[in-house]
This record gives structure tokens, C-alpha cells and sequence, in this order.
């Protein structure tokens, strides 16, 4: 298979046999003129997280752990959201190069399943200058040739290895991503008023099906019929009220 090739996504690597986080990492080189694109790579992550300061498990060397660096200076604050969609669908569209016919969806905001197990978290982190989008951090941890989990993962948690029987190339993988991510930026910031959503929104996992969550305290039926600019999960209630939730403020049953 033919790699596409990047012009500046990932052409500047950083590798590294551990880090505890490659964020942070990435966050302590922000300010010595690290160029936009900068890949930071640990084959062993000791200290990774995901939202909202869950903990994200890898088995070290049959995993991807690796940041980037961006600058999406262009994007004004209430679009931020399409980075989100960007990073979640160069994820899903990666996936398929490999394997076309896998069933790979996005868990909102940006968790990536495959057969309603997770396979790959995304923790985009954003700096801002003057109330402006400064600088973003995209944190990826790809279960790649991951051959177990803890007992405790089992039921949420797989790996492009377990679901295909096949291992995947670690480096050719992360180009793939590289050079589909660096089109999808490319093109946003030359047309901002690209379909992003609305193909984020055909990949959504639950989308437009009834389905069990709990908010409020309660566990009741809703439909996911959008996002909201700013990235709020809008549900649909059985008295055909429309909520809008955070992070954290609806959990899936």
C-alpha cells in the first residue's frame, strides 16, 4: 500500500522509548519555536490521561502514544469544536485505509469505536492569547497491536489486532493519519465553512437512535440529533425537548 505523504504534519518527530505523558511533553517545548506539525512519539507512556483526568491504559510497544503540535491560529473561539471533528475523523478515515470494511464510529466528543469498543482516545489541549485560539496539543493513544487488557477493560476496551487478526504497521499508521489530519486542516483553514460537522455527524456512534442515558440523576430515553457550536451534545427527550450537555453531564447507559 502506497503511504500519502505530509508537508508538514509529523516531518518534525520526537522519539522517545518512555515518557509519563506526551502532552506535557509537548506543552514544555511549546515556547523554543517548536515548528507546527511536531510529532512527539513514546513507545511506552507511563502517565497518559484522557478527558477529564481519566487514565488511559497501554501496553507499551503494541500501542501508539503521540502528540502533535498545532497552531490553529485561523479558527475563531466558537469553531474550536471543528478541531475536534478534524482529529476524530482523520482517526476514523485512517482506520478505514487499513481496513475498509471494519465498523469504526465516534463516541462523542471524540472517542473512537470499533464494534462499540473503544480503540483510540483523543485529549486536545488548547492555549489562547488575547482571547484567541493560541496553540493545541492533540494527545492520541491508538490501541494498535494491543493482545489484552486488564479484566476490567475488557467489555469497553479493544485494539485493531483483536477485532482483525492482523498487526498493523506502527509508522505507517501514524503517516496515514498525518497526511489525512494535514488535509482536513489544510482545508479548513482555507474554507471555514467546510462540511466538517455534518461528516462528524454521519460517524457519530447512537446518532439519531433511541437510546439510554442518564442525567439529572435519572436514566431516561434520548436521541442525539446534533452538537452545538460549541460542542454540547443536543438530545432529544420522549416529550420532544431538546437538552444540551458537557462533558460529564450525561453518561451513556
Amino acid at each position: 500500500m502506497k503511504q500519502p505523504s505530509a508537508l508538514f504534519l509529523g516531518n518534525t518527530r520526537m522519539e522517545f522509548e518512555s515518557l509519563d505523558s506526551t502532552n506535557r511533553y509537548a506543552r514544555s517545548i511549546l515556547d523554543s519555536g517548536t515548528p507546527e506539525g511536531t510529532l512527539i512519539l513514546a513507545h511506552n507512556q507511563t502517565a497518559g490521561k484522557g478527558l477529564a483526568s481519566n487514565t488511559w491504559y497501554a501496553q507499551p510497544h503494541k500501542n501508539l502514544s503521540f502528540s502533535l503540535i498545532l497552531y490553529p491560529r485561523h479558527l475563531p473561539g466558537n469553531q474550536i469544536f471543528l478541531l475536534t471533528c478534524m482529529v476524530s475523523l482523520a482517526m476514523v478515515k485512517t482506520v478505514k485505509n487499513f481496513f475498509p470494511e471494519i465498523p469504526v464510529q465516534i463516541k462523542w466528543p471524540n472517542d473512537i469505536l470499533i464494534n462499540g469498543k473503544k480503540i483510540c482516545g483523543i485529549l486536545i489541549e488548547n492555549t489562547w492569547k488575547s482571547n484567541q485560539l493560541h496553540t493545541s496539543i492533540i494527545g492520541i493513544g491508538v490501541n494498535l497491536n494491543t493482545t489484552e487488557f486488564p479484566e476490567e477493560l475488557q467489555a469497553k476496551a479493544s485494539s485493531l489486532f483483536l477485532e482483525t487478526s492482523q498487526e498493523t504497521d506502527s509508522n505507517a499508521f501514524i503517516n496515514v493519519f498525518c497526511s489525512i489530519l494535514e488535509a482536513l486542516y489544510l482545508q479548513n483553514r482555507n474554507n471555514p465553512r467546510s462540511d466538517l460537522k455534518q461528516h462528524y455527524l454521519g460517524a457519530l456512534w447512537k446518532y439519531q437512535e433511541w437510546s439510554r442515558f442518564e442525567w439529572d440523576g435519572a436514566i431516561q430515553d434520548g436521541m442525539i440529533i446534533g452538537v452545538d457550536t460549541g460542542g454540547k451534545l443536543a438530545i432529544q427527550t420522549r416529550e420532544n425537548a431538546v437538552k444540551y450537555f458537557d462533558l460529564k453531564e450525561i453518561v451513556y447507559h
